[in-house]
């Protein structure tokens, strides 16, 4: 346990201060920033192997979720030096320094400035080389129950292409689906392959699923949302806590709460998801299968000509 001296806390060799404690983020609930933090502090060892080495970007709320939020993507130049920096240029020919999370103390670093983590599905060394492909089960005037029907018939449809999948509760809405694989097939590949998995599934079951982008066209279904796949698009990291009312975690969960009628999407929270945590452990902490996309990706191809051709 992270020694504590007031508003100061030791994290390994790392010292974090906590500016504000007493301030309230989340109103209806009284949740405070100290609350925030130590749901982090407690939290951070499960954080670190999910976040470890991959650039993020920083969903920012400093007043709490009536405030002003933003999206940062650059480390500001007053970032300790606890907290790695990788350049990454842009397309633009510019580059900027992102923030990599290597250490427990960065994550509660982060806390204390009231940030949402969200991680690239590559990590630095092979940005281009995602090893995280997921799929963003997104409700669209459906209860959360089809939810969970939506993401076993995934698990089911991508089973049968070989890859083992995991879910994880967003803490908004919906649920993620999360595979893991070598990381060897260029970015805009795997991208495609995404895409093709959920067009097929909207295809095969139209009644429950669509992939169309625009959301106007989207109807009363599940949005099967494979954009997080692009380069440089992230998506929440496990663990980390949303800023929505309540203080609901984005928690990886087993295929067994999935069946579960009692679980909601917004299950677990700053009060109840690190007791969780310390009952269960991380429900991802044994995935050891990294997943080869070749073969996958020539099914799921011949599958969606099959379909086109079939007009299903």
């Amino acid at each position: 346990m992270p020694a504590r001296d007031a508003d100061r806390i030791e994290v390994g060799p790392f010292s974090v201060s906590v500016s504000n404690p007493e301030k309230v983020l989340f109103p209806k609930s009284g949740i405070t920033k100290r609350e925030f933090v130590d749901y982090y502090v407690l939290a951070a060892r499960y954080i670190l192997p999910h976040v470890q080495g991959r650039p993020i970007s920083m969903e920012r709320f400093p007043d709490g979720v009536g405030g002003d939020r933003f999206f940062q993507k650059a480390t500001p130049e007053y970032f300790p030096d606890f907290l790695t920096r990788v350049e990454i240029a842009s397309e633009e020919g510019t580059s900027k320094l992102y923030t990599v999370i290597d250490n427990e103390a960065s994550v509660v670093y982060l806390a204390n400035l009231v940030t949402i983590p969200h991680i690239w599905m590559s990590r630095a060394d092979a940005l281009r080389r995602p090893d995280r492909l997921v799929w963003d089960l997104d409700p669209m005037g459906v209860g959360f129950d089809k939810v969970k029907v939506g993401a076993k018939l995934l698990r089911y449809l991508l089973g049968e292409l070989g890859l083992a999948c995991y879910p994880m509760l967003t803490g908004s809405r919906g649920i993620h689906v999360v595979a893991f694989t070598r990381p060897e097939a260029d970015v805009d590949v795997v991208f495609q392959f995404t895409k093709d998995v959920a067009v097929l599934l909207a295809r095969k079951l139209p009644q429950l699923f669509t992939a169309t982008y625009t959301k106007s066209q989207r109807g009363r279904k599940i949005y099967l949302d494979y954009h997080r796949n692009v380069y440089a698009q992230t998506a929440v990291a496990p663990y980390a806590v949303r800023a929505r009312e309540g203080a609901p975690a984005a928690v990886p969960i087993l295929w067994e709460d999935v069946d579960d009628d009692a679980l909601q999407a917004n299950a677990f929270t700053v009060r109840n998801a690190a007791s969780r945590l310390e009952e269960v452990g991380d429900a991802w902490g044994e995935v050891d299968r990294f997943d080869d996309l070749n073969a996958a990706r020539e099914q799921v191809a011949d599958l969606l000509a099959a379909s086109r051709i079939a007009g299903t």
